[in-house]
């Protein structure tokens, strides 16, 4: 697979996740053919970033291996995933390996860790920060194409996410609600990795 391919097809899976379902990249998730033989590593599939992307890769056809914790386990399968690695008892880098893509929402030492589990020629998408030098050099040796993903608004992308919701094939699961004053908790909250779906905030109006 080229490395276009991948990339295009990786920012498709990642749409609701770098964001929410008013901003989306690429009307890619509306793709016609599916992609069976792709191989998806959701880091914390739990979560707000994870549960939408794991749906969403599911739509596209991926078989989808997701990390979180034991007690989570039940959800993470409801989304879709065909495997749940708990990461309180077992290393994902240590078990999974020749995946095509791995979406990375947590940092630190996880990129480091996830390209353990790529093929050469996959993709590793970051969503928070950005891979560093030493991590881009190990990558390239391998030809993985590794980078921090942006959100870009896309009408397209936007009604085919509607569609899917519409249809009941794209759920959004709510953890917290919290008015926008707790903006702060909001984020320690998320900090935590804790959260099981998204952290709203509201805005009285």
């Amino acid at each position: 697979m080229s490395e276009d391919t991948t990339t295009a097809r990786m920012r498709a899976i990642i749409q609701e996740s770098a964001g929410g379902p008013e901003v989306l990249t690429l009307a890619e998730v509306d793709r016609p053919e599916p992609m069976p033989t792709e191989v998806l590593v959701q880091v914390h599939a739990a979560g707000g970033v994870g549960h939408l992307a794991v749906q969403l890769a599911k739509h596209l056809g991926a078989y989808v291996i997701g990390t979180a914790r034991g007690s989570k386990h039940a959800f993470v399968h409801a989304l879709g995933a065909d495997e749940v690695i708990d990461y309180t008892e077992e290393d994902f880098a240590e078990t999974v390996r020749d995946v095509d893509l791995v979406i990375d929402s947590i940092g630190g030492d996880y990129g480091a860790r996830s390209l353990q589990t790529l093929r050469n020629g996959g993709t590793l998408a970051q969503l928070n920060p950005e891979p560093d030098e030493e991590l881009l050099r190990q990558a390239g040796e391998r030809g993985i194409w590794a980078g921090f993903v942006l959100v870009e608004p896309d009408n397209a992308a936007m009604a085919t996410i509607a569609e899917l919701v519409e249809a009941g094939r794209l759920g959004v699961e709510v953890d917290t609600v919290l008015p926008f004053e707790q903006a702060a908790k909001a984020h320690e909250l998320g900090e935590t990795n804790r959260a099981t779906g998204k952290i709203v905030l509201t805005v009285a109006g």
